[in-house]
């Protein structure tokens, strides 16, 4: 596992043996889309690295709501990981209501082939597939 991007915020890193990215947010919601300025380079770094077809985690379970321009940026990086041939993305998520209520609206926007779980393995299954 490779490192590529950390702050308070969120972390982002790529298995390339396995064609995956990690985006892990932290539970400090981000204030404002200046916080999160290197989530985008950060994502199409890993991208590259992770090469054409690669999969993606995406771990929310510890993140809340944000602010209507943090969710623009993080749709932003969506776009960026459509645009370097994302295949799959699944979506670790806590079971509140809140959470997935934010959560689907921001990545209800999304085209990418996404489901959401709440534990890790079975999320890396279902990549794996």
């Amino acid at each position: 596992m490779r490192l590529i991007e950390k702050n308070e915020y969120f972390v982002i890193s790529v298995d390339t043996s396995i064609h995956r990215v990690y985006l892990t947010y932290t539970d400090i919601p981000a204030p404002n889309k200046e916080a999160i300025k290197d989530l985008t380079p950060g994502i199409r770094k890993a991208a590259e690295l992770a090469g054409e077809g690669f999969t993606g985690i995406v771990d929310r379970r510890l993140c809340g709501p944000q602010p209507p321009d943090v969710s623009e940026e993080i749709l932003k990086a969506h776009a960026v990981a459509i645009e370097l041939g994302i295949s799959k993305m699944a979506v670790l998520m806590p079971y509140t209501f809140i959470s997935q209520a934010t959560a689907q609206e921001m990545y209800g926007k999304s085209k990418i082939q996404k489901k959401e779980f709440s534990e890790l393995l079975a999320a890396e299954a279902w990549l794996n597939e």
